[in-house]
């Protein structure tokens, strides 16, 4: 009965130490709706349409960024701003496990797709290919 009880303060200071770990890491998640949230890289196979704009092979840094009219995809190469489009947001039909950053071509399609985790959300966007490329 003794060798119970001097377990028991040792379980018990375990599980207060999670619950106050868990509580930091919650806490330090939440930010302001304007702030760049999420970001990553992707390498473009070929070149492909975004909007009016033609984005040629290689590697770009995208980020998903909310701004008043919507969440918007934007993306950089060697530090300049080169598009931006409005972000389609997914219903949640996946453990929410998945990469923050995950590009892929669309099998059987001419599309290149792109998601980005954001918050409890996962936008997509699709990219076509190139006009005449």
């Amino acid at each position: 009965m003794s060798r119970r009880s001097s377990w028991h303060p040792w379980i018990m200071g375990w599980i207060v130490w999670g619950l106050i770990v868990s509580a930091l890491v919650f806490s330090s998640e939440a930010g302001p709706l304007t702030q760049e949230v999420r970001a990553g890289v992707v390498t473009l196979p070929r070149a492909l349409q975004l909007g009016k704009t033609v984005l040629s092979p290689g590697t770009y840094e995208v980020k998903l960024v909310p701004k008043a009219e919507g969440v918007f995809f934007q993306f950089y190469q060697k530090g300049q701003l080169v598009a931006e489009d409005l972000a389609i947001e997914q219903p949640a039909t996946r453990s929410r496990r998945t990469p923050v950053l995950h590009a892929a071509k669309v099998p059987n399609q001419e599309f290149f797709r792109i998601l980005v985790e954001y918050g409890d959300a996962v936008y997509k966007l699709f990219l076509a290919p190139a006009s005449g490329g």
